[in-house]
């Protein structure tokens, strides 16, 4: 305290003229960690105050009521996003520029309210990784339905990768949210290069289903071929035979091609009824388990990891 200020007066406070501050020396000092300050125009006019703070030999700060006492919380404090956990002062001596400066030091430890995040970014992005999860139940020879299902998944994870940074701090440090976005985000772009493979490995080259070939009976062909023989020959009357040409030779020779033409038809109806093949991959099978089991062992993992 100045000793050119004291007084015999016994009253706490004593109001002076404006006038008398250019009289009183006063300390420089400074918000070493301060975003945006400004001076109140009202009921004082502004003060201008340098930015060089004088060192510790002319300048010591302390907490006037030590520094657990200094500090109060005002009571039924509530914050829109934060909770605050604990705060503590303390005084210390920092080095700037060479010179040592006395400095007083608070610290509040807060917590952010996760409501709106788990609505807006931490729901929205498990339920597109389970989404992308429905290409493993399509058929691998399906390949533009599962690239857009891979397509629209991803664009949709990094659009909402983008949008959740608009309402935060830009920080230089990843933090929990950007991990849990990078963990969906990288599940969902294994889903896709799961399918690569399994679309590389496959013997299916085209999204067509699988039909197999009926073959044709020897003796059908043989006879036909024979039959052509004559005409060109011999000059052989036909008789059409239920748009079957047919010699006109033995009973047994007839009957015999007419038991294989009505065979081959035969074979090829009941080919024709048969439901079509769909080749479903093992990969996919393994993946139906192994994906879903991961991501739930890693959000375990993460909420036990940040709810502590």
């Amino acid at each position: 305290m100045d000793e050119r200020l004291a007084t015999n007066a016994t009253l706490e406070n004593i109001s002076v003229s404006i006038n008398m501050l250019d009289m009183i020396w006063s300390p420089d000092t400074i918000f070493y960690n301060g975003r945006k300050s400004h001076l109140h125009v009202v009921p004082q006019p502004n003060r201008f105050i340098r930015i060089v703070a004088y060192s510790e030999s002319d300048v010591i700060y302390k907490w006037r009521y030590g520094d657990s006492e200094s500090v109060e919380l005002a009571p039924n404090m509530q914050m829109s996003q934060f909770d605050l956990i604990n705060f503590s002062a303390s005084h210390s001596t920092i080095l700037r520029k060479s010179t040592y400066h006395s400095m007083l030091s608070v610290r509040f430890d807060l917590k952010r309210h996760t409501g709106y995040f788990l609505i807006n970014i931490f729901i929205p992005c498990m339920l597109l990784v389970i989404l992308s999860w429905v290409s493993f139940w399509i058929n691998r020879e399906a390949t533009s339905d599962r690239i857009a299902l891979g397509t629209t998944t991803v664009l949709t994870m990094t659009f909402l990768a983008l949008d959740s940074r608009s309402d935060l701090p830009r920080v230089s440090y990843a933090t929990a949210l950007d991990l849990y976005i990078a963990m969906c985000f990288l599940f969902v772009l294994a889903t896709i290069l799961e399918f690569a493979v399994v679309h590389h490995f496959t013997k299916i080259r085209h999204g067509d289903a699988i039909h197999i070939p009926v073959p044709v009976p020897a003796e059908y062909i043989r006879q036909r071929r024979l039959q052509r023989l004559k005409q060109l020959n011999n000059g052989t009357s036909e008789a059409p035979t239920n748009n079957r040409t047919f010699l006109t030779r033995s009973a047994s020779s007839r009957l015999r091609v007419w038991c294989s033409s009505l065979k081959y038809k035969i074979t090829s109806s009941r080919r024709r009824k048969e439901p079509e093949v769909n080749s479903v991959s093992m990969l996919d099978k393994a993946c139906r388990i192994l994906f879903p089991t991961v991501f739930a062992i890693l959000n375990l993992a993460y909420w036990i990891m940040y709810s502590a």
